[in-house]
């Protein structure tokens, strides 16, 4: 399926349970995927390379979301990555 094809999200806390289950889920539609996470960086990194091994495009973002500014640098970072979101 390709209904949200050339699309790009963010998805924040997609290292683990339901963030991933959306990624992987945005990912399957055709989205251009922006991993968020905080702690398990190893996590994210397998995500990616699960969405990229399917032929997405997922790249990571890191951010303390409860950090005073996290969330726009976090948001900034992801657009940039994907050329806009």
């Amino acid at each position: 399926m390709d209904d949200l094809k050339g699309t790009r999200v963010l998805v924040t806390g997609a290292s683990k349970g339901i963030g991933k289950a959306v990624a992987r889920a945005f990912a399957q539609q055709g989205a251009h995927v922006a991993i968020h996470y905080s702690a398990s960086e190893g996590e994210a990194k397998a995500l990616a390379d699960e969405i990229a091994a399917a032929g997405g495009t997922a790249v990571l973002v890191h951010g303390d979301l409860g950090q005073h500014g996290a969330a726009q640098k976090v948001v900034e970072e992801a657009a940039a990555k994907l050329g806009g979101l």
